[in-house]
């Protein structure tokens, strides 16, 4: 198989679009299934956290009634193997919580038959003006 952008957007919105969804759901064991086992996470706290445990405990400590709104960026195929991309997500808080807004960039690696997240790294988006 021949990896190109076309595979490598759908593959990306194929994941964030999961994601999105176990998050908004609050489905913790569902979303990091989507991890890799020794997946790398820097969300918006400043910890960096490796493996699904921490990960898990992460999205545990996610306010109840925070979503998040995904939209895709640019993706691009390593090889057909690995996906890196770049992602908008607003978390739409709980009422008296401000909204915010994050960039994502993820690496995603086969394996098997099914993509997993290796690396997750989230930004809050601050204006320049």
């Amino acid at each position: 198989m021949h990896a190109t952008d076309d595979f490598a957007t759908s593959t990306f919105a194929t994941v964030l679009q999961a994601w999105q969804d176990a998050f908004n759901a609050r489905d913790v064991t569902g979303m990091t299934a989507l991890f890799a086992d020794d997946a790398l996470f820097q969300g918006l706290s400043p910890n960096l956290l490796v493996g699904r445990d921490a990960i898990a405990e992460y999205y545990r400590l996610v306010p109840e009634g925070v979503r998040a709104e995904a939209t895709p960026g640019k993706a691009h195929a390593l090889d057909e193997h690995g996906v890196v991309g770049f992602a908008s997500v607003r978390f739409a808080g709980t009422e008296g919580m401000p909204d915010r807004q994050a960039r994502l960039s993820l690496t995603l690696r086969r394996n098997g038959a099914a993509w997993r997240i290796a690396m997750f790294h989230a930004c809050e988006s601050v204006s320049l003006a």
